[in-house]
C-alpha cells in the first residue's frame, strides 16, 4: 500500500508543479504584451519559446503559445516566418498550414477572388476573433 501512496503523492505533486510552471508562464506572458513592456522581457520570453519549441518538436503547446504571444503583440511579419517554419516542418501539423492560410489573407496576401463567399466569411470571423483576443489581452487597448 504504500508505494501507492508514494506515487499518488508523487502525481499530485508532478500536477502542482505543472499548473504553477503554467501560471508563471502566464504570468511573463501578460506582462510581455502589457503596454510599455519591457522589450528584453519580450525577447526572453521569445527565446524561451522557441528553447522549448527545439527541445520538445512533439508538444505543440509551445508552438501555439508563440503563436499567441506573436498575435498579441501583433507582431505578423514574425508569426508569418514561424508559422511557414512549422508549416514546412517535416512533421508539420496541417492546423499551421489554414493558420497561415488565414494570417496571408489578413495581410492581403491572398487576392480575394480566389477565394469562396464562404472562405471570405470563415475569414472574417476569423479577423474578429483575433481582434477580439487582441483586446482581450491588452485589457482593451488598442494593439501596439
Amino acid at each position: 500500500m504504500p508505494a501507492t501512496d508514494d506515487s499518488a503523492a508523487s502525481d499530485a505533486a508532478q500536477r502542482l508543479e505543472r499548473t504553477l510552471r503554467n501560471r508563471y508562464l502566464a504570468t511573463v506572458t501578460y506582462l510581455a504584451t502589457c503596454r510599455g513592456a519591457d522589450a528584453a522581457l519580450i525577447e526572453r520570453l521569445l527565446k524561451f519559446l522557441d528553447e522549448r519549441i527545439t527541445a520538445q518538436p512533439d508538444e505543440g503547446h509551445w508552438k501555439q503559445r508563440k503563436y499567441e504571444l506573436l498575435v498579441a503583440l501583433d507582431r505578423p511579419k514574425e508569426l508569418r516566418e514561424a508559422v511557414t517554419a512549422w508549416m514546412n516542418a517535416d512533421n508539420a501539423d496541417s492546423r499551421w498550414r489554414l493558420t497561415l492560410g488565414y494570417l496571408l489573407a489578413e495581410l492581403g496576401s491572398v487576392p480575394r477572388r480566389s477565394r469562396s463567399s464562404r472562405e471570405s466569411k470563415s475569414l472574417t470571423s476569423w479577423a474578429a476573433g483575433v481582434r477580439g483576443a487582441c483586446r482581450l489581452v491588452s485589457g482593451g487597448q488598442p494593439p501596439r
